[in-house]
């Protein structure tokens, strides 16, 4: 009997880098995730891109991530959870990202209403440009 357990005890020669292959994370990226990468770069750039002008592409982008389907295969979803992300991370925070970059557009833009002059030096950017400076030559 004592010779039939003997070989459970005894100690597996192993090599370092066996041991470390277990612990070291694969950073190759199957093709399949470097396009649900490349989606996922994409969908988020062009977000941020389209945010002041709130056209079709942005209404677009706003509804793949706010869609909570999962039945295609490049959903917001499954790209997300393809790439061991999780999407309700990313769906709380583009919000509020969103609503800080139309604020400070807003504060930075001054009111140009009016006249062709005021718009002309706001394109310039001289927003406190006054019929001296202008009569200099700073312009």
């Amino acid at each position: 009997m004592e010779e039939k357990l003997t070989p459970l005890f005894q100690p597996d020669v192993l090599l370092p880098y066996q041991y470390w292959k277990v612990y070291r994370r694969n950073f190759v990226l199957s093709p399949e995730k470097k396009l649900m990468l490349a989606i996922l770069e994409d969908a988020l750039a062009q977000f941020q891109e389209h945010v002041r002008r709130r056209d079709a592409l942005f209404a677009e982008i706003e509804n793949w991530i706010s869609d909570e389907d999962n039945d295609w295969p490049f959903s917001f979803v499954n790209v997300c959870e393809g790439l061991g992300l999780d999407p309700a991370y990313l769906r709380q925070n583009l919000p509020g990202w969103k609503n800080k970059k139309l604020a400070s557009r807003a504060r930075a833009r001054p009111n140009v209403r009016g006249s062709r002059k005021a718009k002309r030096l706001y394109r310039r950017g001289n927003y406190g440009a006054t019929k001296d400076n202008a009569a200099k030559g700073s312009l």
